[in-house]
């Protein structure tokens, strides 16, 4: 969402009311709609400070190999990013058919290390079958504006999904906006931290969580890392 706006009223935010309608109107094909119309708030035009910020302080010992999984991945911002910093495969995946081609292009143009893997796959997290062998399961999972996009009814699907696609061992890294109290409506809904760990089954110790730095989100955003034990 824009970094230059208030974030206390989302719905204040360009775009957020038409990404509403259209998905009241079309469901889960009103986010390609969406993308069709660049009604993209959530794309600030590059990845996400807090997450770089993370990555670069060497806080958490992520692993730099394996698996990266990057669910509602957007123009692939963060998954490039990944890849190049961790050196992991990262695979972002998203329901909209126009928001794949534009990770792929955004991918084309980026200034990616020498042997970097990452691709981009038109995919349902839902939707993904359970895996069949540990090479089947991720080592890192990055959620942003994915958690808070889907309905509430499918947080604990999505608790489930997370649990059995990330192995033991393995990150979730998530940045958790907007925490903005009961609001109604959405997306994006309301969250805080309590709603990722109401929904993630026993097995998750939680081992960072901080307010991220910027001025506009004070208060309203955090990132939270969680160990799958």
């Amino acid at each position: 969402m824009s970094n230059t706006i208030e974030q206390r009223d989302v719905a204040k935010i360009p775009g957020v009311n038409r990404i509403r309608e259209l998905i009241g109107q079309s469901g889960e094909a009103g986010w390609d709609l969406a993308w069709k119309e660049s009604m993209t708030p959530w794309d600030l035009g590059e990845m996400q400070k807090p997450l770089r910020d993370l990555l670069e302080s060497d806080r958490v010992p992520f692993p730099t190999v394996g698996k990266a999984i990057v669910p509602g991945c957007g123009r692939g911002y963060e998954a490039v990013y990944i890849a190049g910093k961790l050196g992991l495969e990262v695979v972002g995946m998203d329901i909209s058919p126009t928001a794949v081609e534009a990770a792929k292009a955004n991918l084309a143009t980026s200034n990616v290390p020498s042997g970097a893997r990452v691709k981009f796959e038109l995919a349902s997290f839902f939707e993904l079958p359970s895996p069949k062998s540990d090479n089947d399961t991720y080592d890192l999972a990055f959620d942003y504006t994915f958690f808070v996009a889907v309905p509430l009814d499918l947080r604990a699907v999505w608790g489930t999904q997370m649990t059995a696609l990330v192995k033991s061992g393995g990150y979730l890294i998530a940045l958790v906006w907007p925490i903005d109290g009961d609001r109604p409506g959405g997306p994006p809904y309301s969250v805080k931290v309590a709603d990722y760990e109401a929904v993630l089954p026993q097995g998750w110790t939680k081992i960072l969580d901080e307010p991220t730095n910027r001025p506009e989100r004070v208060n309203t955003e955090r990132i939270v890392v969680w160990r799958r034990n």
